[in-house]
């Protein structure tokens, strides 16, 4: 059921999103993926992971990862 959703929804993308993502690896475009929806959530693990369906120690693990290899993380945010 996922495989044809997924399917589904990617006919949906645009030609140039396709496009780009020709040519990347899968780990390319994860940390693509991850790293804009920190961003957009405001740097929040929590919601990151929700969004994402991922758990957040998988999250965390991630944002070391990409620390180690020098690649700039969103930080969370302060209320205020």
């Amino acid at each position: 059921m996922l495989r044809s959703s997924v399917a589904k929804s990617l006919d949906r993308l645009p030609d140039e999103i396709v496009s780009w993502l020709v040519g990347h690896t899968v780990q390319e475009i994860e940390c693509e993926l991850l790293l804009h929806t920190l961003a957009r959530h405001h740097g929040c693990r929590t919601h990151a992971a929700r969004v994402l369906g991922i758990s957040i120690r998988t999250i965390r693990n991630k944002i070391h990862e990409y620390e180690a290899e020098g690649i700039a993380v969103p930080c969370p945010e302060m209320p205020g």
